[in-house]
């Protein structure tokens, strides 16, 4: 009797919806298919896991971050942007992973800023401006004059802008060098998508993954550039 009562229950009843794993499944897999360009399908998987039944902040949030990744990738900047806000409204300390390129990392920026609390203002008193007395013309003292900067100062701080400098024009090489890899391997992928043969596909797309693991590498050595022209400035 039981056994039919349940068996009608499966038939008849409404497919119960799924539960949050942890970690959940769907994000894992979204994650894994976002590093290998493959955004479209990211964003299926990532829809599934936003539809999963009680799905924690944390989770939800690095969701709809990846979201945003995903569409920028395919030239969906509007949608990036909402998803990007979406996340930071949930948790306005939210993070992009590391290692993203500097341009997603200024629109999710700009969206920081948007959504983050702006200070109150400070109340200005105006306060009614008292009569001073004028000093006598022979009593007025004159002005002391500013102590010029010594020779061995300036040298000091020409030994210290010289090397910060380097290090900027190197890291915006790198810079510029990882933006147009990482152009190629999208570019790449896109090609392995619509080619017909398989074998073809398989080739592009892993000479889209090498230039993009180059890419990833590029930015983490302009980081580390520019890090250092920033202890030759604040440590030397």
């Amino acid at each position: 009797m039981c056994a039919l009562v349940l068996a009608a229950s499966l038939m008849f009843g409404a497919a119960p919806a799924p539960v949050a794993a942890s970690p959940n499944p769907y994000l894992a897999q979204a994650r894994v298919l976002y590093q290998g360009l493959e955004y479209e399908k990211a964003l299926l998987k990532l829809k599934k896991a936003e539809e999963t039944k009680g799905l924690p902040d944390t989770e939800r949030v690095e969701v709809l971050v990846y979201s945003g990744l995903c569409h920028y990738q395919l030239g969906e900047e509007p949608a990036a942007r909402a998803a990007f806000r979406a996340a930071l409204k949930i948790d306005v300390k939210a993070q992009l992973p590391p290692l993203t390129s500097p341009k997603i990392a200024a629109v999710f920026n700009e969206e920081v800023a948007a959504v983050a609390p702006k200070p109150a203002e400070p109340v200005k008193v105006v306060e009614t401006p008292r009569p001073q007395p004028q000093p006598e013309p022979a009593v007025a003292a004159a002005k002391p004059t500013p102590p010029t900067e010594s020779t061995e100062t300036k040298e000091k701080q020409s030994k210290v802008i010289w090397p910060s400098l380097v290090a900027a024009g190197v890291a915006a090489v790198l810079v510029g060098t990882a933006a147009y890899f990482g152009k190629t391997a999208s570019d790449r992928a896109n090609e392995a998508k619509g080619t017909a043969y398989a074998s073809d596909a398989v080739t592009i797309s892993k000479d889209a993954h090498d230039k993009a693991h180059v890419a990833n590498a590029l930015y983490g050595a302009a980081g580390g550039v520019a890090a250092l022209g920033v202890v030759f400035i604040f440590v030397f």
